[in-house]
Order: structure tokens, then sequence, then C-alpha cells
């Protein structure tokens, strides 16, 4: 299943560079709270290694005060509260999580789920991706260089 993320739903790239700051790199099983039961706690978790209710609340509510985007947010995250998050802003949430090192939230998920965790893969730049290519295209050229020679020595013999 596919996501398709709003500019609503989905903050702009410069106001995500704000929360990357000083974010502690964690491993996959250190978390605040060690014993994670519900995905709304997984997800505060997350929250939290992004820098706070407050900070994330006014990524998704920036016309409201950072207090009240704190508290808005802090509501979707409480399962006895009617206000909840959408898939594109939990998908956001665990995006950045990964992105700042934190993985508890997506291991909660798979654990829950009865999937093993998943291994972050870094993003191949593009000059890795060229050479890569570049490496496969000139292999498939020596197999055409020897499969061509090839053909020419059989019809030589097949002329003789």
């Amino acid at each position: 299943m596919s996501f398709i993320l709003s500019e609503i739903d989905c903050p702009s790239v410069s106001v995500v560079e704000n929360i990357k700051g000083k974010v502690s790199e964690m491993a996959d099983t250190q978390t605040h709270n060690m014993f994670i039961e519900t995905l709304e706690e997984a997800l505060r978790e997350a929250v939290t290694a992004l820098g706070g209710a407050k900070k994330v609340g006014s990524i998704f509510k920036p016309e409201m005060l950072s207090a009240d985007a704190g508290n808005w947010l802090n509501d979707c995250l409480n399962p006895k509260k009617r206000d909840k998050l959408s898939y594109a802003q939990i998908m956001w949430i665990l995006r950045e999580a990964r992105s700042v090192g934190f993985h508890s939230a997506i291991n909660f998920i798979c654990h829950d789920s009865g999937y093993s965790n998943p291994q972050p893969v870094e993003p191949e730049s593009e000059q890795a991706k060229l050479m890569r290519e570049f490496i496969e295209a000139t292999k498939q050229q020596s197999r055409n260089v020897a499969r061509m020679e090839e053909l020419a020595r059989l019809n030589i013999r097949s002329a003789a």
C-alpha cells in the first residue's frame, strides 16, 4: 500500500532540518521507555527523539501556538482521546525518527506484527549509482566484445 503525502500532512524540508539537530544516536534496543506496549507509546518515544511534542506538533500544525500544537499531538498519541494522526503523519514520524537514528518505533511495529526488526538502508548517492552503472556497462561491453570475436572465428571457419 502506498501513501500520498500532501503539503498539509508533510512538513517542508527546511522545517525538518530544524528538528534533526542534536539527537544522540540510539541502538535499536535502546529507548527512553524500555517497555513499549502500544503504537501510541512507540510514536511518543519517536516524537521525543525528534525534539518533543511542541516541536513536532508545530510542524504538523504551524497555524497553532507551539504549546497548543504540542497538546494536540499529545492528544493524538493518547488512545483515550479522539484526535488521531493520519497515516501520512505516522509515516513522517517514522521516517524522521530513522533519519536521527531512532528505530524503536518501527521495531515495535514489526515485533507487534510478527516480523523481525528491519535494517536501515542508506540511500545510494548519485555518484555511487553512476559508478555502479559504469562498471556494469564496462563488464557488458567486455562480454559483447568476447562474443563478437567468437562469432567472427566461427564465421571464418565456416567459410573455409
